[in-house]
């Protein structure tokens, strides 16, 4: 099915829209940012983690298998976690820069 709004109208959403629309954005950019900034400041505990089951590991603690397996599990996720809250961010300063460019023309 295909709607066809008139012009004036579409004009007129957008420069209602996009002005909360940008600020929205720009909110969203500032929590992901101190997302990211408690991801990073909560890695030297992971790696902590990761390294003491390195440790346990190597020692040939009774449960080595599985200390090793959870503290992959632990690492890949940490890693998966980082991967994407970087492309988060990606998205959110393209979205930012999307409703700069609509705001200004």
């Amino acid at each position: 099915m295909y709607f066809n709004i008139p012009t004036d109208l579409l004009t007129l959403y957008f420069c209602f829209s996009f002005q909360s629309n940008l600020e929205q954005a720009e909110s969203l950019i500032k929590r992901h940012e101190a997302l990211l900034t408690t991801m990073d400041a909560n890695d030297e505990k992971i790696n902590g983690v990761i390294q003491f089951a390195d440790v346990l590991t190597r020692d040939g603690h009774g449960q080595a298998d599985k200390i090793g397996k959870k503290g992959d599990s632990i690492k890949e996720r940490r890693d998966n976690n980082k991967k994407k809250a970087l492309e988060q961010m990606e998205k959110l300063r393209d979205q930012l820069q999307l409703h700069q460019f609509l705001q200004v023309s």
